[in-house]
């Protein structure tokens, strides 16, 4: 009789072994979403969104020689391999964002154009003068050094508050 306890228990762990298995693998799938403001700078250029053909081509050109210039400065290569690293993730001509994470932690965001659509219409002189800001929940994603993509935003809510616009 003890030898066939024994046995249920042993079948027993294996289902729980098993279930907690399946259940930390559900769990380490959930997705991770980020509560942030929508922010802004004055000047950026942190993607050819926009740009034509011809725009894209010219800048292509500049980026290129700089790559081959063995006597490049030290910004012009950081620039170069920036650009590099958009091209390498498909993200060369994909709309971005800003967005504030703390007061003192801002990312910059590629967004695809259907989630772009969510945020496009707000401009930092409109919330500035209705003294609004913007906060999203995002799902953002780490592609490589420096480089965010949001798959999903979430959520868009307009509320009572100050947007940052950094220079």
């Amino acid at each position: 009789m003890k030898r066939v306890l024994f046995k249920a228990d042993v079948t027993n762990m294996k289902k729980l072994l098993f279930f907690l298995v399946v259940l930390t693998s559900i769990s380490c799938q959930e997705k991770k979403y980020t509560n942030a403001d929508l922010s802004f700078k004055l000047i950026s250029a942190n993607s050819l969104y926009g740009a034509d053909e011809m725009e894209i081509q010219k800048f292509e050109e500049i980026l290129d020689s700089i790559g081959k210039n063995p006597e490049a400065k030290k910004n012009e290569i950081e620039l170069y391999n920036f650009y590099a690293k958009l091209k390498k993730n498909n993200l060369f001509t994909s709309p971005y964002i800003n967005i504030q994470i703390e007061e003192d932690s801002s990312l910059i965001v590629y967004l695809s154009e259907d989630e772009y659509q969510k945020v496009k219409e707000f401009e930092a002189t409109d919330l500035l003068r209705r003294k609004k800001k913007v906060s999203l929940k995002l799902n953002i994603e780490k592609k490589d050094e420096g480089i965010y993509v949001a798959n999903q935003i979430i959520s868009v809510r307009e509320s009572d508050g100050h947007t940052k616009v950094v220079k």
